[in-house]
């Protein structure tokens, strides 16, 4: 009975309710600290929530008591991260029911299906299996009360990101867009604890409504702010752009990626990143494709058609001072990577090749940077299939908690300035 029970826990569905009797909410770091946004939004809800915090080296040092090695280094700064806030956190869940929100089910970054499992397997085996359980941020963005804020959020922390991103490459003042980052990302943190009791659904797509047009006005006073930013305009002159893709945790996450964003920069590469929330997109856009019930269609066709509202408006608020600014349409996307990949099985090699493809096609970039897990199997077919891009200038990084190789990086940029850029100066 013992064995039949381990081995049920590989078949065991996610938890789909937030509303299923938990006390308390954890959620994990991804997507360059959305999960500090994330749980603010439950706490307006009303919901206890909490955030574990960015990794650091005690992260990873944490969670090699419960890694065998072999886990790509997103997971182990995932749980890493987790399991030193939770190290601290334990004596309060006494008698209380926890959720950990992380990410990497199998319709997500991890194909295996591996991440929800082997992290509630290490719940267990630290004595807290029965007090917390494990979901993923999925959970939060189909909940329909907290879809539209949660939504919200998660394209103003991308937006936030890619202004501090492509100023890296040029700011007079270093850590000046860092503090803009940091003091802009505050205030929507800040918003989004704002209580918001619950009205009803037309009370809460009013409410949600009103929200974004706030966000709306932060992201138009933050694109301003960056576009004030004082300017190394020698070293502008010079740059070339590249489109920074490929797996979901490690091209926002700088500690995990090595600080990659200013490594580029300082070789004179400034960085337009594939956002975090365009996966989410083609979560739902995969749903669709594939045969989602027909009761269940006219929902999951709302829910993109408020994703796409939601960016559209969001992103015009920034390109107001930023032209340069852009956000893929998903349907394209995942027509453009159909050119070399099948469809199935599903992972992010679809956006990573797909968006790519099509940054290359539609945008002035000077090429591509993708980066990912060392053996990260979609990150692989992903190389394998853009490598086969005749003309398209693409370099790929892989961590595993070694330092990049900078030679490499200044190769690649050599190769790119040593042919005109294809964005006009401004």
């Amino acid at each position: 009975a013992g064995l039949e029970a381990r081995l049920a826990r590989l078949d065991r569905r996610l938890p789909h309710s937030l509303d299923a009797g938990y006390d308390r909410f954890i959620f994990g770091h991804v997507g360059g600290g959305l999960g500090r946004h994330l749980a603010a939004a439950m706490r307006g809800a009303g919901y206890d929530a909490s955030y574990v915090g960015e990794p650091d080296a005690a992260a990873l040092r944490a969670a090699g008591a419960a890694c065998s090695g072999k886990e790509c280094l997103p997971y182990q700064l995932i749980w890493g991260s987790f399991a030193r806030f939770i190290e601290e956190e334990a004596t309060h869940l006494d008698g209380r029911r926890a959720l950990f929100l992380s990410a990497g089910n199998g319709f997500q970054a991890c194909r295996a299906n591996l991440f929800p499992l082997t992290e509630q397997i290490s719940l267990e085996k630290l004595g807290l299996g029965d007090r917390v359980e494990v979901a993923d941020f999925s959970l939060v963005t189909a909940n329909v009360r907290m879809m539209p804020v949660a939504w919200t959020a998660l394209v103003a922390v991308d937006l936030l990101n890619m202004l501090r991103f492509y100023a890296f490459a040029d700011e007079a003042e270093p850590g000046a867009a860092d503090a803009l980052f940091s003091a802009f990302s505050g205030r929507l943190e800040q918003m989004l604890e704002q209580p918001r009791p619950d009205a009803g659904v037309a009370g809460n797509v009013t409410a949600a409504f009103r929200f974004c047009g706030e966000v709306e006005e932060l992201l138009g006073e933050a694109a301003r702010a960056f576009r004030a930013l004082p300017r190394d305009l020698a070293r502008a002159a010079d740059l070339r752009d590249v489109y920074l893709c490929g797996d979901l945790y490690l091209r926002v996450d700088e500690w995990g990626n090595d600080d990659l964003q200013r490594k580029l920069a300082r070789h004179g590469l400034r960085v337009l990143f594939e956002p975090y929330g365009a996966f989410f997109e083609l979560l739902q856009l995969r749903q669709i494709q594939d045969g989602v019930p027909w009761r269940k269609r006219p929902e999951k066709e709302a829910t993109l058609g408020t994703m796409h509202y939601v960016i559209h408006r969001l992103v015009k608020a920034v390109r107001a001072a930023h032209p340069w600014v852009f956000w893929n349409d998903v349907r394209a996307v995942d027509r453009e990577s159909r050119r070399l990949v099948a469809p199935h099985p599903f992972g992010e090699t679809i956006p990573t090749v797909g968006g790519a493809l099509l940054t290359w096609r539609t945008q002035p970039i000077d090429g591509v940077v993708s980066v990912a897990p060392r053996g990260c199997g979609p990150a692989l077919i992903a190389e394998a299939q853009l490598r086969r891009e005749a003309g398209l200038p693409a370099l790929f990084v892989y961590n595993d908690g070694d330092p990049i190789d900078e030679a490499r990086l200044s190769g690649f940029a050599w190769r790119l300035r040593s042919r005109p850029a294809r964005r006009t100066p401004v």
